[in-house]
């Protein structure tokens, strides 16, 4: 069967409109939390302990310590812990929900959730300093778990142009080393204690984008 100009143009403009479209859905804007969809189910399934109790610490360490969000998160990883793993083993056909929604949804369900204004955001004492101190008292599993929890609730946050393009456990290293490398020089000690005052979510920032 012949076809005429019209529509051949109309073939093309059809197909480029396609072409377009599978650029889009496969682009790295579109996909940059694609890195962290494996943090589901079945991951909290065999991940040790230490690491989980870390992953939910750097989720809560954003959302209590940074202002990013419309709400605050006020809970602590013994609360919140059971909770997710209750959850995974009660609902088996919820082994793809990823654990930061799984979380948000326990919070929610324990009234553990704050707007930014309320006193309990702004007074509660229970997240932790999640500072130099605390990160030097974490297992190596744990720091890892923070990275991975931290990343995670950032990511889906910033642009297109925030990456942290190395795996958490480069980072959780570059974390630790940040901490306990001496001040260059002859350094007074308070200066020392301004390193480990820092805010682990603060450090991890100042990460982003190095390659």
């Amino acid at each position: 069967m012949a076809y005429s100009g019209s529509e051949h143009r109309l073939n093309r403009i059809t197909l480029l409109m396609l072409f377009s479209l599978l650029l889009a859905l496969g682009s790295p804007g579109c996909n940059r939390s694609r890195p962290f969809e494996g943090y589901n189910g079945n991951w909290w399934k065999y991940t040790p302990q230490d690491q989980k109790l870390g992953f939910i610490e750097g989720f809560v360490a954003f959302n209590s310590d940074g202002c990013r969000k419309e709400l605050r998160l006020c809970a602590d990883k013994n609360e919140l812990e059971p909770a997710v793993s209750s959850y995974y083993e009660k609902q088996v056909d919820e082994e793809s929900t990823l654990v930061v929604e799984v979380i948000r949804r326990a919070a929610k369900a324990a009234g553990m959730l704050a707007s930014p204004e309320s006193e309990i955001a702004t007074t509660d004492q229970s997240t932790g300093s999640f500072d130099g101190q605390a990160w030097l008292k974490y297992s190596a599993k744990k720091r890892l778990g923070f990275v991975e929890g931290y990343l995670n609730a950032l990511m889906p946050q910033t642009s297109q142009a925030v990456k942290f393009p190395k795996g958490p456990e480069y980072y959780a290293n570059a974390l630790t080393g940040f901490y306990t490398v001496p001040p260059a020089g002859n350094a007074p000690d308070d200066t020392r204690q301004n390193i480990l005052d820092r805010k682990i979510g603060e450090v991890l920032w100042s990460m982003r984008n190095q390659r």
